[in-house]
């Protein structure tokens, strides 16, 4: 049976998160706002638009203390995400940064064209999937 995990055996927050616990408190108001306002005359899926904004914008507020401001330490930042107050996935696709130049529609056509003859190729060479164990 695993261990219960409970407030007592949880390890505090690291140093640092005293300067910016009162913004992430002002998120956490906000939250508790949209999920407590009214949702009559909404559709459904209206009512958690606020929910992911507020999320969206608490995750990219910690991706930008780690990566571009470097203001928090990397102990602080691991916390943060194991204790959920960021979105670790959201933040990953953030740090993807594989977004094409803008190109004309006759250099994306041969752009394509390229990536899809250069694994053609690679696949008729015996790539991945093609050899037997």
């Amino acid at each position: 049976m695993p261990p219960i995990r409970t407030t007592r055996n949880a390890k505090p927050p690291p140093a640092g998160f005293d300067d910016i616990e009162d913004t992430l408190l002002e998120f956490s108001n906000k939250m508790k706002d949209a999920e407590n306002a009214p949702h009559e005359g909404k559709k459904r899926h209206e009512v958690l638009w606020p929910v992911f904004q507020i999320s969206h914008q608490r995750s990219r507020y910690i991706y930008e203390l780690y990566y571009e401001k470097e203001a928090i330490s990397k102990q602080l930042y691991d916390w943060l995400l194991k204790n959920k107050y960021a979105d670790a996935m959201l933040i990953a696709k953030w740090k993807k940064q594989v977004m094409l130049p803008p190109m004309h529609t006759d250099e994306r056509d041969q752009f394509q064209l390229y990536v899809y003859l250069s694994s053609a190729q690679s696949s008729a060479k015996g790539g991945a999937g093609d050899t037997v164990r």
